[in-house]
C-alpha cells in the first residue's frame, strides 16, 4: 500500500469519524393555528358607522375582516 493510500483511507476514517460524533439533533416543530371564530355580524351599520368603523371594531374581537352586510356590521375571518 503507498503513501497515497494511506492518506487517503486515513482521511475518509477521519471524515466517517468526525460525522459519526458531531451532534445532528433535529427536532420537528408542530405549527398549530388557533382556531377560526365564526362569522358574526354585532352592530347597526348606518350614519358614520360604515364599513371602516366596522372593520376596525372586528380586529381586536380577533377577526381578519369587518364590514357592513344588510345594515349590520359582520365580523370573519380568512378561509
Amino acid at each position: 500500500m503507498d503513501i497515497t493510500t494511506r492518506i487517503s483511507l486515513t482521511l475518509s476514517l477521519l471524515t466517517v469519524l468526525a460525522i459519526s460524533m458531531s451532534c445532528n439533533n433535529v427536532s420537528a416543530v408542530s405549527v398549530i393555528e388557533p382556531a377560526k371564530l365564526p362569522t358574526r355580524c354585532f352592530h347597526q351599520c348606518g350614519g358614520i358607522y360604515d364599513d371602516h368603523a366596522c372593520f376596525t371594531d372586528c380586529i381586536p374581537k380577533g377577526y381578519d375582516h369587518g364590514m357592513c352586510r344588510n345594515g349590520r356590521c359582520c365580523c370573519f375571518n380568512d378561509n
